[in-house]
């Protein structure tokens, strides 16, 4: 009778190796069947992924385990959008569902679905979820064998300056110290915006932008390393108030160089405007051009407006609100002014609808207007033509 193997002698034993001073098995081996089902503590409290195996593979490298996803959680949890994306396309909830717990969260959805949801094509989402394989990247636990424990290489080795660099940074005026890993980036964005740091009107401006995008790759780096900058501490919750402030300063720095430089519409020709500007003309051209699309009220057309009116035994109000076109003219009004807020509370929208379908009522019953039973094979009045 052969001898039972043990889990000491078994050939299939899967190596161990430490992550954070814990041992867990090291992802050594392709073979290695990964669970669909699986839940893990964050904080004490117990959640669940239901498409771990899918997870896995959307991560790619370093491969995530059972026991390192709470890493992933704690950083990305604070991140509203991404978070979203995470938990719905990848089956992520509480195992106790608290009583007020989304409905639509207590499932995984499907990418179509997501994206519908969400107003995003696919490779939006898969956008998306580069970024989030980048911020699981920089926050992955590194195994590493306790055996052949080593202190961790700098992550960018010393580059050193070149001739042409230095003569490029002297001729527009740059004097910078470069840390590791910086240099060929910031070098690649001075030669995309050569021609506005060679205008005197602009090339100040241009030098900012190009001081704020270096703030950024090292605040960026920062928020990236763990180790000096753990996810939730004080120091991180300030190095992400400190990127928002930048991402401000950067929209700001750019658009005021649109508005010095008529000219600039790109960076380094990266991005040419012109096909797409007359492909919308031609567009707004086509879609004008159709007798029935013509918008009555700024919001709707007659069509719409007809449809809207429609009244019925089972359905007896009006569902046209015109307090919604209120608002939405007044949105589209200040749609480029991003101060802008609406200074009417929304109780006196909500008068304006009242207001607006009670007098509609009154008048269709004065007229004699018929309510069509639907249930009963009624039907509702023939909509008019609309004529140009």
């Amino acid at each position: 009778m052969a001898k039972k193997k043990t889990g000491d002698d078994r050939k299939d034993t899967v190596p161990m190796t430490f992550i954070g001073g814990a041992p867990v098995p090291a992802p050594e081996s392709k073979d290695i069947s990964v669970p669909s089902l699986i839940e893990y503590s964050v904080a004490g409290q117990q959640w669940r992924c239901g498409k771990f195996d899918s997870l896995v593979m959307e991560l790619g490298e370093p491969v995530m385990r059972a026991d390192t996803i709470e890493v992933l959680h704690q950083a990305i949890c604070g991140l509203d959008r991404s978070w979203r994306i995470l938990r719905r396309l990848f089956g992520i909830m509480p195992v106790a569902l608290p009583a007020d717990y989304p409905m639509e969260d207590m499932r995984s959805w499907m990418r179509d679905e997501l994206c519908a949801d969400m107003g995003m094509t696919r490779a939006q989402l898969q956008q998306e979820l580069d970024g989030i394989r980048g911020l699981w990247r920089g926050v992955a636990p590194r195994p590493v064998a306790a055996e052949e424990a080593k202190p961790e290489e700098p992550q960018f080795k010393e580059e050193l300056p070149l001739e042409a660099d230095k003569e490029l940074m002297v001729k527009y005026g740059l004097v910078i110290s470069f840390e590791p890993g910086e240099r060929n980036f910031f070098m690649q964005r001075v030669r995309d915006f050569e021609k506005v740091l060679s205008e005197k009107t602009t090339a100040g401006l241009a030098r900012n932008i190009l001081m704020t995008e270096l703030q950024v790759l090292r605040i960026d780096r920062l928020l990236a390393d763990n180790t000096k900058n753990r996810t939730g501490s004080s120091e991180w919750r300030a190095n992400m108030n400190l990127r928002k402030t930048l991402d401000d300063t950067y929209r700001d720095q750019l658009e005021q160089l649109r508005k010095n430089a008529s000219w600039f519409s790109a960076v380094g020709g990266k991005y040419a405007f012109a096909g797409v500007l007359s492909d919308i003309t031609a567009a707004m051209q086509m879609y004008y051009g159709m007798g029935d699309t013509a918008l009555v009220d700024g919001i709707f057309t007659a069509t719409e407006i007809q449809v809207e009116l429609r009244r019925s035994v089972q359905a007896p109000e009006p569902r046209y609100r015109a307090g919604l076109v209120v608002f939405l003219n007044m949105a589209k009004s200040f749609l480029f002014d991003r101060n802008w807020k609406n200074p009417f509370p929304p109780s006196q929208f909500k008068k304006i609808d009242v207001a607006w379908k009670a007098t509609s009522m009154a008048e269709d019953q004065k007229e004699g207007e018929p309510l069509p039973d639907l249930e009963n094979e009624g039907e509702y009045p023939a909509l008019k033509p609309v004529t140009t």
